[in-house]
């Protein structure tokens, strides 16, 4: 089923980096994550920790910007 602008996008969490760093976004593949989790992240910097801020489904498609990078593990 494809995404539409407005609806929840189910496959995508918000990641801060840094605790007054901007959330950014990511792809949880088969992960089932919620806020507060620890994760890795594959970011243009290296792979960085950060906490999951937004949980899958509390994002619309529309606030996502292009393709995502995956979580690489949960920490």
């Amino acid at each position: 089923m494809e995404q539409t602008e407005g609806q929840p996008a189910t496959s995508v969490v918000g990641v801060r980096l840094s605790p007054i760093g901007a959330i950014r976004y990511f792809d949880p593949r088969d992960e089932a994550l919620m806020p507060g989790d620890r994760v890795t992240v594959d970011t243009e910097d290296g792979v960085q920790e950060g906490v999951v801020a937004i949980g899958p489904g509390q994002v619309l498609y529309s606030e996502v910007p292009g393709p995502l990078a995956p979580i690489v593990a949960r920490v």
